[in-house]
């Protein structure tokens, strides 16, 4: 077994930054760290199953109707028309009760309330207390995104998924 020491000028092939600091150890070949600007692993590849053609359909239709006032609705007058960014709320491997729900369960969140380099107070990524205290849980945003997005003509995700994702505690 080797032990490979990660030195601060590991990067990313894809971005260039950054992949991890330089006090973490990995058994070499074993474990991938992935990069938090763009998501790639080490060696460039994806850590998590990438998304398929339906689950890219549907990440561009949450952006579509973000865009178009998503939003407000979500987070109210103030972020309207801010800038944002996809979350997967628990990462795009998650499951529950052994089905699949990570490239499904994303919301569009302004980038002030999601980005790693954000101090904001309600920051999602640093402070999920205080953000489902303003804002609610994340499954509840979602099925008020999913309500809102199917009134609208989008097609939403299956049912199933769904009900997997309203019984996270997220």
């Amino acid at each position: 077994m080797q032990i490979v020491t990660s030195s601060k000028n590991c990067k990313c092939k894809h971005c260039g930054n950054d992949i991890y600091s330089g006090d973490k150890k990995f058994e070499a070949g074993k474990r991938k760290f992935i990069c938090w600007n763009c998501g790639n692993s080490k060696d460039g590849l994806m850590a998590a199953k990438k998304a398929n053609t339906v689950q890219k359909k549907w990440m561009d239709d949450i952006t579509l109707w973000a865009n178009n006032g998503g939003l407000r609705l979500l987070y109210g007058d103030e972020w309207e028309f801010s800038a944002f960014e996809r979350h997967h709320a628990l990462g795009r491997a998650a499951k529950h009760n052994k089905i699949a729900i990570g490239h499904e369960f994303i919301l569009p969140v302004p980038f002030d309330l999601h980005n790693v380099s954000s101090n904001h107070p309600l920051n999602v990524t640093h402070r999920k207390k205080a953000f489902t205290k303003e804002f609610g849980k994340q499954s509840e945003l979602f099925i008020k995104m999913i309500r809102s997005m199917d009134e609208q003509g989008y097609k939403v995700v299956d049912v199933f998924i769904c009900l997997a994702i309203k019984e996270t505690n997220v």
